[in-house]
């Protein structure tokens, strides 16, 4: 399989950082073999969310925090009528060049998964797992 370059929403990073979830074991696999990034927004978001929900998960998330790299936020796709934050998360990735944009946020991203926005596929962690299992 092809390198890819692979942007992860908050809410995967938060899911992932619970130690024995497939969805930890997922992005674990893809720090392996492929590039994985987010932005300061994610980590932001993230870490503000495992302090009040999950404290316990925090030593998961600075590992992964080593191992993924930090790209910058370059404004947002508001044509797409989404949240100016997930807006501007989106357009993160598509400036990276990233291939895939993986987030589990139904209510804003749903109508846009399976969907290739400026050269960037949106999915969900289940259907990115299922990709990456091909």
């Amino acid at each position: 399989m092809k390198r890819l370059r692979i942007f992860v929403d908050a809410n995967v990073l938060f899911s992932a950082c619970n130690p024995g979830s497939r969805i930890n074991q997922t992005l674990t696999q893809c720090v392996a073999n492929h590039e994985v990034v987010t932005c300061a927004v994610a980590i932001d978001e993230t870490f503000r969310n495992l302090t009040r929900k999950r404290p316990i998960w925090l030593p998961a998330f600075a590992i992964f925090q080593s191992v993924i790299q930090i790209i910058p936020e370059n404004g947002s796709l508001l044509e797409l009528g989404l949240p100016e934050v997930d807006g501007i998360l989106l357009g993160a990735a598509v400036s990276a060049r990233c291939d895939i944009f993986v987030t589990g946020d139904h209510h804003h991203f749903g109508l846009l998964f399976g969907q290739t926005i400026t050269g960037v596929r949106v999915l969900t962690p289940r259907a990115f797992a299922i990709e990456l299992s091909r």
